[in-house]
């Protein structure tokens, strides 16, 4: 057969099998014998065995998974994923209502109602038609490339379907999620297999997406629903979100058929009531219901909070309860030094999920509830997720003891101490207690401190254990021969991590090192404070309490935490050794108030496309030092938007509400910066 008729036939291969995967798949409705279709799909691989030039990443062959990847790169999102915001009584979704009412939108509001999934969520990017790229949410920023994995899932189109114009781009995104009947077939296969059971399908579907190797993930009976249009090019999106839902249908998207558009307060809760009575009986988990804003352009004029969209919510069912004996209180001590009590309960099953171990916060806690050794208390799962015990029930016999925090760490024996507010014990032995040297490094080496890729949890426990690290200062003096033998780290992945793990040591910003140091009650805001203010670390080592308590954001508590971190000599003694190892960190002088760029402070920004000479988190951090803030989303009140290369469909929104535009020369102009 000629090169250009074994194209064709692949060509009719591939469309016959996408028609048939379609029809079974998503429609659930067969239109041709298994055994059919097996035919065809060998033919389709017998072809593409021999001449693999002609493989396409649309082929039905691409879901039977490929080789195993040493790690996942990372994708970062073209807009944010963000979180929704929850509520869980109908006061509350009105609180929510009344908010929307008061930015002036036509009443009553109309709302695209759908099933609020318990699974995963994914990015799914389709360039002319084809999947190019699928992403987890990771931090809502940047994600995981999990291409591969994703297109052995039959539900999910390889290429879009449709009789009109399919946009040259689209990112669709979406939950992958498991059927309660095949979670069950999964647990047993995996029991029968003497492999470990999942807890939960979420966990089974998350931890089938993280595969490594795909063909794992295309054993897993994963299945997906589209939600939601984040983005398109070339094309005129409908302006309702409920036609959004259809236009994805008809692109050959799973959707929620029992989605609808609602109208007003009394058809919300109408919704929500019918799905609370039925959930049980869907093929699939759900924990509430998603109320969106209909009209997409009302969506922008109502905006977004820095971690959510202020125009769609979850209203979640109330949490399913039951009882169980408490078997034993115990204390674990956090990377900050705080020590938790936990209720070891009589293990019991509560919304699939088995539940032994429950958090009980801090001693007031226990005091407040009585919570003792024996008891029968009444447990929930906090919005389906977290279990709390709510109260003690009854005891059996005589009760058992108080419960009373120890006097010294469980751990390393440590005398505790108490904060101001006498509700928080912890430990001040910090990383040189063993349980909290383990959480410190690898805080220290997270992607907003040191951003060490490719040292997780498990090589840090693992270099702890073997005593190569005792403290963060520890991890510049491993060799490629300390590692190399290590649970499989072979000599190019050990001299890759030994590489990693010195380069980063390089123009580190004083941010982020403040951040890296894992002082308590100091977060990634109060890092960027803390380096405006003070501008060097030296001048951070020596300031004193009353200094401290003038900046914003730094209230008592934090002072003191600051000031009693550096006092310690074991703490000194990291940092002078980080400095002997080579750390190079970039320190400026005390940035004044006054002399913060005014054409910045105050100001809100937005970043779209490619910037030529800098990173976006570069250009974020010239912004935020200069008393300016950075947001993932347009609105009217915008101050600028920075357009790079490639802009995306922000640029024709900002165009839409008379957004100042600044050119990459015209931001560097603007913020000081030579181009």
């Amino acid at each position: 057969m000629s090169k250009s008729s074994l194209r064709k036939r692949l060509l009719d291969l591939r469309s016959l099998l996408h028609d048939y995967s379609y029809a079974y798949h998503t429609l659930d409705s067969p239109i041709v014998a298994d055994e059919e279709y097996d035919r065809l799909f060998m033919e389709l691989l017998d072809i593409e065995k021999h001449h693999p030039d002609l493989v396409s990443a649309d082929s039905p062959s691409q879901r039977i998974g490929s080789s195993i990847l040493p790690y996942f790169s990372t994708v970062p999102h073209e807009k944010p994923m963000l979180s929704l915001m929850n509520v869980f009584f109908p006061e509350e979704f009105a609180q929510f209502y009344s908010r929307i009412e008061d930015t002036g939108l036509e009443l009553p509001l109309a709302f695209h109602a759908s099933a609020k999934f318990d699974g995963l969520a994914i990015s799914l990017i389709y360039q002319d038609g084809v999947l190019v790229c699928a992403a987890t949410r990771g931090d809502g920023f940047v994600g995981e490339d999990v291409t591969a994995n994703v297109r052995t899932i039959r539900c999910i189109p390889l290429r879009l379907r449709s009789k009109n114009t399919i946009p040259s781009y689209i990112e669709v995104r979406g939950e992958i999620l498991i059927f309660k009947e095949d979670f069950e077939k999964l647990n047993k296969d995996q029991s029968s297999k003497g492999k470990k059971v999942f807890s939960n399908a979420r966990n089974a579907a998350a931890g089938s997406i993280r595969q490594l190797d795909s063909r794992v993930t295309a054993e897993r009976p994963l299945q997906f629903y589209a939600y939601s249009i984040s983005s398109v090019r070339n094309f005129a999106l409908p302006p309702y979100h409920g036609e959004c839902i259809d236009l994805l249908s008809g692109l050959g998207f799973p959707v929620f058929e029992q989605s609808k558009v609602v109208v007003g307060l009394p058809e919300v809760q109408s919704y929500y009531e019918k799905f609370m009575e039925v959930r049980d009986g869907l093929p699939f988990d759900i924990d509430g219901v998603v109320y969106v804003l209909n009209n997409i352009p009302d969506q922008e004029i109502v905006g977004y909070i820095s971690r959510a969209p202020r125009f769609a919510v979850a209203y979640k069912f109330p949490s399913k309860e039951c009882n169980a004996v408490v078997e034993d209180i115990v204390v674990q001590v956090g990377r900050t030094g705080v020590l938790t009590p936990v209720a070891c309960l009589k293990p019991v099953r509560l919304s699939g999920v088995t539940i032994s171990r429950v958090t009980l916060h801090n001693e007031y806690e226990v005091h407040r509830k009585d919570i003792r050794i024996g008891d029968t208390v009444r447990i929930r799962r906090a919005g389906d997720v977290i279990p709390e015990i709510i109260a003690t029930v009854s005891s059996l016999g005589k009760r058992g003891k108080v419960f009373v925090m120890p006097k010294v760490c469980p751990v390393c024996g440590t005398s505790t101490a108490r904060d101001d507010d006498k509700s928080t014990v912890y430990c001040p032995a910090g990383i040189f207690c063993s349980a909290q040297k383990i959480r410190a490094i690898n805080h220290f080496v997270s992607r907003h401190a040191m951003n060490i890729e490719g040292l997780g949890l498990k090589l840090i426990e693992l270099f702890v254990k073997e005593k190569l690290v005792d403290t963060p200062a520890d991890l510049y003096s491993l060799t490629v021969d300390d590692i190399s033998n290590l649970s499989g780290l072979g000599d190019k992945s050990a001299s890759n991590l030994v590489s990693a793990i010195k380069s980063s040591l390089s123009k580190v910003n004083l941010q982020r090192f403040i951040y890296a140091l894992g002082i308590r009650s100091v977060g990634i805001s109060t890092a960027m404070s803390l380096s405006r203010h003070f501008g060097t670390l030296s001048s951070l080592q020596n300031t004193t309490l009353e200094e401290l308590q003038e900046i914003h954001d730094v209230g008592p508590v934090v002072a003191r935490e600051v000031c009693e971190f550096f006092a310690i000599d074991l703490h000194k003694d990291m940092i002078k050794k980080l400095f002997l190892h080579g750390l190079d960190l970039v320190e400026k002088e005390k940035v004044e108030a006054s002399i913060i760029n005014n054409a910045i402070s105050n100001k809100t920004f937005v970043l779209t496309g490619t910037l030529s000479k800098m990173t976006r988190d570069h250009a974020r951090e010239l912004i935020e030092s200069n008393g300016g803030r950075v947001l993932s989303s347009i609105s009217r009140s915008l101050d600028y938007l920075v357009v790079g290369d490639n802009p995306g469909s922000k640029l024709e929104k900002a165009n839409q509400y008379n957004v100042c535009l600044l050119t990459e020369v015209e931001f560097y102009a603007l913020i000081g910066v030579l181009d």
